[in-house]
């Protein structure tokens, strides 16, 4: 989007420059900077397995702190399915004992969310990005949601 918008002539230059350093700031730049930040845990991680950082450097208030995150992130993700779940088909017992089971990947989702712009970055910093853009098709969707189900 961005190459194509530097490329466009039919904007005011200084608008144009406007918008792209919010599209560079809001999107590269962001991202980047998540990037980042989502590597922070295996290369402690790494770093402690080979002596260079100790577990014990963070205060143990603090470790609590971040182990009661744990809960709280766990509880709200619980707490939000069980709470919609009467606006959902009702999809038999095994299925809910299976969705209950699959929000514990959650966490690694979530880590492993920046893997295909980290993979177009890397194809563009080799310049075999792709030339086009092609949308891919999409399948017809099922609807989940019930909009009947009555309200408590």
């Amino acid at each position: 989007v961005v190459e194509k918008f530097k490329k466009s002539s039919s904007y005011d230059l200084q608008k144009k420059n406007r918008i792209l350093r919010t599209l560079l700031l809001k999107g590269e730049v962001e991202w980047i900077l998540y990037q980042l930040a989502v590597l922070v845990p295996p290369v402690i991680f790494l770093l402690s397995l080979r002596g260079f950082v100790r577990p014990v450097a963070i205060p143990v208030y603090i470790n609590y702190l971040l182990k009661s995150f744990v809960f709280i992130y766990v509880g709200f993700t619980y707490y939000i399915y069980f709470r919609y779940l009467k606006y959902m088909k009702d999809r038999g017992l095994p299925n809910k004992i299976k969705a209950i089971v699959e929000l514990l990947a959650l966490p690694v989702a979530g880590f492993l969310l920046p893997l295909p712009y980290s993979y177009a970055l890397v194809l563009r910093a080799l310049n075999r990005q792709p030339k086009t853009w092609c949308k891919t098709p999409r399948t017809r969707e099922v609807p989940d949601v019930s909009l009947t189900a009555s309200r408590q």
